[in-house]
């Protein structure tokens, strides 16, 4: 049996990913390092994966306190890992990347995944560090409003398994 299912890879995905891998195999002080960081990651998607070229600003308000972010998208990631990274500030960070398609194969009670990136679509991940109450987010286009939203995290906190915890939430922006 084969199903296909179109996914888009965010950054909340990979961190929940990380202790699956690393417990098993236990952590040494080199995979412990950097450690885990609480977080409201939020992926900012449309209806078709599209992100139309353009000159991007993102304005965001965490608790009060003002970020501003802009940055060009030319259609193409800046990057050979095809991700492009915006680094608002120490607090504030954007990742553009393309939206991946898995196809998930059975056999037996055994499942197999080949994934691969789709041409032309892509996904936003904000990571804001910290563990703001109130968010608010408008982003623009060109000088033009592409959309404005607030959020109210609903944080949970998850075991490092290096250690500690960490508190975090994800949550989607569905733009037109």
């Amino acid at each position: 049996m084969v199903r296909r299912k179109t996914w888009a890879r965010s950054t909340a995905a990979l961190l929940a990913a990380l202790p699956v891998i690393a417990a098993p195999a236990g952590c040494s002080d080199s995979d412990c390092q950097d450690g885990c960081e609480d977080a409201f990651v939020l992926t900012v998607k449309t209806k078709d994966n599209t992100l139309p070229t353009g000159e991007y600003t993102l304005d965001v308000s965490l608790d009060g306190d003002e970020i501003h972010c802009a940055y060009s998208w030319t259609g193409e990631p800046d990057t050979s890992d095809g991700y492009s990274y915006v680094d608002c500030n120490w607090r504030v960070l954007i990742v553009v990347h393309p939206t991946i398609e898995c196809t998930e194969t059975m056999e037996g009670s055994s499942a197999g995944y080949t994934c691969n990136q789709v041409p032309g679509l892509f996904t936003r991940v904000v990571t804001i560090k910290g563990t703001p109450r109130h968010v608010d987010v408008t982003e623009r286009r060109d000088g033009v409003l592409v959309g404005e939203r607030s959020f109210t995290p609903q944080y949970e906190t998850h075991d490092d398994p290096c250690g500690g915890s960490c508190t975090g939430d994800g949550q989607e922006w569905l733009l037109e």
